[in-house]
């Protein structure tokens, strides 16, 4: 047996595990943050009775849409592709186009929303 491999098989996956705990922090702030800015939106802007019937609630709804949408045919461009989880779609549905670009940016910078390449070929 050869004790070399299975000690350093162990260390790897804390490694990732390390790893993927300090992405999730960064992927759930930037939700918090999203989630914080719409409601300060919908604070902010008077509810009135054409806006809440009209076209606030339905733009909302339209924004959300196009950001998920988004976020689909993003992945068919990128590779590795952005992966699509519970976190990644709140982020578009509740930000929309505004929290796609977000999730691109971080992504592209690699600072969330990424796959490390060791996870890639574990």
């Amino acid at each position: 047996m050869n004790r070399g491999n299975s000690s350093s098989t162990p260390l790897l996956a804390g490694k990732q595990s390390g790893l993927r705990l300090k992405l999730c922090r960064m992927e759930l702030l930037v939700l918090i943050v999203v989630v914080i800015l719409v409601v300060v939106l919908l604070i902010s802007v008077p509810l009135t009775t054409e806006i809440a019937l009209g076209g606030g609630l339905v733009g909302l709804a339209i924004n959300a849409v196009v950001g998920v949408l988004l976020l689909f045919l993003t992945n068919l461009f990128l590779s590795p592709p952005i992966p699509i989880n519970i976190i990644t779609i709140l982020i578009c549905a509740i930000g929309g186009v505004a929290g796609w670009l977000i999730i691109v940016v971080l992504y592209l910078l690699q600072i969330a929303f990424y796959v490390p390449a060791m996870v890639l070929f574990a």
